[in-house]
């Protein structure tokens, strides 16, 4: 009786296995697990470029410092920096409080010089009108010579003090035609049309002649200065092509070429990239990541993107094993158009779920479909 109720219970026990084993292969209208429709797609395997990871800054390659011309205080600077400026606009102010005293100076010389002009020219008049009166004197005899002489002679000190005087305010209109050019200079005009991409001084600042006030990006060309950590490729050299590429850009990659190599003293080097002008709008320098194309090659292991999953700290991918998915993580390289290079966790051999991801799980049965 005994060996007959445990004959019963291994029946059981087996009989349940059976059927939990059976029920994840039934169709979900026998009670059986659904299975979640997704495409698929295999690793593939294949040779690509090399590259070498550079970080650093990306900047407007080509800008124009502007300079004061005079000294004194800048009184406006009506440009922000990544505002866009024409050529021939005023973009900063600087007031010199020596110009404009020397100003009041010379207005106040030129009204004292007008004034003296004016008073000799009518001593010259009322000369020559008594130079006149004196002759119809002397043709009737009334006066001797010398009396006309004596008024001929005042007569030429007075045409030539008229003439002091008229080159007198001459100078002084010189002079002050002198200062209110200069004067012009206290407003700085943008010399080439850009992007304010720096601002050197704010308003307030005390400055001499020549010191600098802004910076104008010409174009939207960019200079990526950066470095390589680590052993320098044997393929390393100038000339390759590069991509470059920056968070406060979106991301886009930015395609350059490799125009210079310093290497340090230990392990690296610093490395400039030239941005295409068209590939980018830059105004102010900005962080940003590069990778420089190697001319070699090397077998590497490619799964499209779409099956990249962020995994927080590690990404994942969900393959096919089995008929379900399963979770793996992955170390992922450089992308390569459409697709993204797997450094580890995958073989050559493996399926990747490409779709549908949001609705699996690990372990979630899966029926494949082919890649669209």
């Amino acid at each position: 009786m005994h060996f007959r109720w445990e004959f019963l219970l291994v029946l059981v026990l087996c009989l349940l296995l059976a059927w939990l084993g059976l029920r994840a292969r039934l169709p979900a209208w026998l009670g059986g697990e659904a299975a979640i429709a997704v495409h698929v797609a295999a690793v593939t395997k294949r040779a690509v470029p090399l590259t070498v990871p550079v970080s650093g800054m990306l900047a407007p390659a080509k800008a124009v410092t502007v300079v004061t011309r005079l000294a004194g205080r800048v009184t406006e600077m009506r440009f922000k920096v990544g505002a866009a400026v024409p050529a021939g606009a005023v973009v900063a102010t600087v007031f010199a409080n020596e110009l404009a005293h020397r100003e009041n100076e010379i207005e106040n010389a030129l009204g004292a010089a007008r004034k003296e002009l004016h008073e000799k020219e009518e001593q010259l008049s009322a000369t020559e009108k008594l130079i006149a009166q004196r002759h119809e004197l002397l043709q009737r005899d009334l006066i001797a010579r010398r009396d006309v002489e004596q008024v001929e002679a005042a007569a030429q000190t007075a045409r030539a003090q008229v003439e002091l005087s008229r080159a007198r305010l001459a100078q002084q209109e010189a002079m002050l035609s002198q200062t209110r050019k200069i004067q012009t200079l206290a407003q700085i005009v943008a010399p080439v049309g850009g992007v304010i991409s720096r601002r050197w001084v704010e308003p307030g600042a005390i400055v001499g002649v020549s010191s600098p006030l802004l910076d104008i990006a010409l174009e939207s060309a960019g200079q990526f200065s950066g470095r390589i950590v680590g052993a320098l490729p044997s393929g390393l050299r100038e000339g390759l092509s590069a991509q470059v590429w920056s968070a406060a850009l979106g991301e886009k990659k930015i395609a350059g070429m490799l125009r210079q190599i310093a290497p340090g003293d230990g392990k690296g080097a610093a490395v400039e990239i030239q941005i295409k002008s068209e590939d980018v709008a830059l105004r102010a320098a900005v962080a940003a990541q590069g990778l420089i194309v190697l001319d070699q090659t090397a077998p590497v292991l490619l799964v499209p993107r779409a099956a990249v999953i962020d995994g927080g700290s590690k990404p994942f991918i969900f393959k096919l094993s089995a008929g379900r998915a399963r979770r793996q993580p992955v170390t992922l390289g450089a992308t390569e158009g459409d697709f993204v290079i797997v450094q580890q966790g995958l073989s050559e051999t493996d399926v990747v779920l490409v779709e549908n991801l949001a609705s699996i799980k690990p372990g979630s049965r899966v029926r494949a479909l082919a890649v669209k």
